[in-house]
């Protein structure tokens, strides 16, 4: 592992046009807190006419604008070299900016709930500038019955860091605190953690995947009453924030702010549990493959073809994913060269480098992608994944003022996942043997289960447990393991013989600390399935239909937005077309075996 600076900068990203912005004379953060302190002044002022009313607005935007531009530097700047000091003590800083601001100006938001609605839109008709602010105010006024006063806001606000300490202690066992077994097979000894769980599940020795899986759920049993007792209390505090603002369920508080149905949430478990014939199809299709008696769950994540030898250079990379998103033309591809000159991608791993992947920036900057790139298939489709990300991100920026640039999740995950499948169409139709189209084909199989399947699983089991609670029954670890359990039986048991270490699986899945999430991962690649059909077809109006949803930014409600340009989620049909194409993969798969 290269330190930092060994690292070629031709393999960095550049972080240059983030960096100006922040250094600028008029972004110090003595600046920054001065508008605070001018806002604060306006208080009792700013909502009283049209003119006053756009001022106070155009302040609040400019510091939130000025504060996510120092919050994304320094936390870029770290991520990249998690031991520096420097960077350490620069992320420490600015997260104490950001909470004592939002602390400030608590009161914001609140003061112009005072108002009647009415009111903004006569301010509105008299001030067109105002014109750009309509649907944030909009979206404002829905929460005006859920809005408390201004002092219980303030104190809300100043508990937010209290709220967010179960999932800060969570990650701290889970990621530092929890030990476990080692592996001890055919005389060698090999360290268990998180992190490297994974790779020992892709291990073609069974008896290393029996091993990790039974001393990792072990240690988890270990620590149970610990991470069971977070979790609940998770649960009860977003039952409590939910009740304090008048909400009926937890479930209704956590889809209102995109304005989801909760009809969308339940469409999707319904139809998945209506298609988990084709999950059991695949699971024999495996179990036949792996030669096994029994399938057990410590046998779904080994590849069931192996990954042919061949590297791919980050050139290599780079021309790949180009090729495959050539289909959704040349104002995509522009940008995406963009991305490739300007240096948007920090591609190596190197000592202290944050794991994993994202795509990260801000309305003034570019919108960078962090990775750990090896050369493999599946870093390729990374790439794509992040930069699918960041082409939305700079659409939305250029085509949207800073209040409707930023998208909602259930968006995003649809426009990276649309990128990962237009990459494996790509590379499925110019494989060059039966062995690639066969990898190609599991990869995206595995996508299909872990994202469809296994999400919409989670989200189950989330909505079961939060109604639980709703109705005051009383949680504990025994309960949640056996809902669990028992949600695994239903998903995975006609086929999988089921082991009694999955009871415990829910105790590591940080997910379900952000409340009513996962759901976002099956609907998102259900509609991109629907989205790239589309696309393939060729027809240039549904392809501008969908840069057009890239282009919208959150200039409505994320449903609303894919709704407008043909995508209704509130109906089961897109989802049941995921099907669809899933089982055309299998399809293609199992003749591919033959052959």
């Amino acid at each position: 592992m290269k330190k930092r600076n060994e690292i070629d900068n031709k393999y960095k990203w550049d972080l240059s046009v983030l960096k100006k912005v922040v250094e600028d004379e008029g972004n110090t953060v003595e600046i920054l807190e001065k508008k605070v302190a001018d806002l604060i002044q306006l208080k009792n002022s700013y909502t009283q006419n049209a003119t006053s009313f756009y001022e106070a607005l155009e302040l609040y935007f400019d510091i939130m604008r000025s504060l996510t531009n120092r919050f994304v530097y320094f936390q870029q700047t770290l991520d990249v070299d998690l031991n520096d000091n420097v960077s350490q003590l620069n992320k420490n800083e600015i997260d104490r900016l950001y909470n004592a601001v939002n602390t400030k100006l608590s009161f914001f938001e609140t003061k112009i709930l005072e108002l009647d609605y009415d009111v903004v839109l006569s301010f509105i008709k008299e001030n067109k500038r105002l014109e750009k602010y309509k649907f944030y105010l909009e979206a404002l006024f829905r929460y005006k019955k859920y809005t408390l006063s201004e002092d219980n806001e303030f104190i809300l606000s100043s508990l937010s860091l209290t709220f967010a300490s179960f999932s800060k202690t969570f990650n701290y066992l889970n990621d530092s605190d929890i030990t476990f077994k080692d592996i001890e097979v055919d005389s060698k000894v090999l360290p268990l953690n998180n992190s490297n769980f994974i790779l020992y599940l892709n291990n073609k020795n069974r008896k290393i995947r029996e091993l990790a899986f039974k001393n990792l759920y072990n240690g988890y049993m270990g620590l149970k009453n610990t991470f069971s007792s977070l979790l609940i209390e998770n649960i009860n505090t977003a039952k409590a924030l939910a009740s304090i603002r008048g909400f009926n369920s937890t479930i209704e508080y956590f889809l209102y702010a995109d304005n989801v149905d909760v009809l969308v949430y339940n469409n999707l478990i319904k139809v998945v549990n209506s298609n988990i014939d084709k999950l059991d199809k695949y699971m024999k299709i495996r179990k036949k493959i792996l030669g096994l008696e029994e399938l057990r769950n410590y046998d779904l994540y080994v590849p069931l073809v192996k990954e042919e030898e061949k590297e791919y250079t980050i050139c290599e990379c780079e021309n790949l994913v180009k090729s495959a998103y050539q289909v959704l033309g040349q104002e995509y591809m522009k940008i995406v060269e963009e991305a490739f000159i300007d240096k948007w991608i920090d591609y190596l791993p190197n000592e202290g480098k944050k794991s994993g992947a994202y795509s990260y920036g801000t309305y003034d900057s570019k919108p960078y992608i962090l990775t750990n790139y090896q050369g493999k298939y599946g870093c390729v489709s990374t790439v794509a994944h992040e930069l699918a990300h960041s082409v939305h991100s700079k659409l939305a920026c250029d085509n949207q003022d800073y209040v409707n640039s930023d998208y909602s999740i259930v968006v995003a995950e649809i426009a990276s996942t649309v990128g990962q499948l237009l990459l494996a169409d790509y590379v499925l139709k110019h494989s060059k043997s039966k062995e690639e189209k066969l990898f190609i084909l599991n990869d995206i199989l595995e996508l299909f289960r872990t994202t469809i399947y296994r999400q919409t699983m989670f989200a189950e089991f989330e909505y079961i447990i939060h109604e639980m609670v709703d109705r005051d029954e009383v949680l504990t670890e025994q309960v949640l393991s056996d809902i669990y359990y028992g949600l695994n039986k239903k998903y995975y048991g006609n086929v999988v013989k089921l082991d009694e270490e999955i009871r415990y699986e829910w105790l590591r899945i940080p997910h379900f600390y952000r409340n009513f999430y996962v759901y976002k991962y099956a609907t998102g690649l259900g509609c991109a399935c629907a989205i790239v059909k589309d696309i393939m077809s060729g027809d240039s109006d549904k392809i501008n239909n969908y840069l057009n949803i890239l282009k919208s930014g959150g200039n409505d409600y994320p449903f609303e937005i894919l709704k407008k340009y043909g995508y209704d989620l509130t109906k089961e049909d897109i989802l049941n077309n995921a099907f669809s194409m899933f089982d055309d993969y299998l399809k293609q798969f199992e003749d591919n075996l033959e052959e």
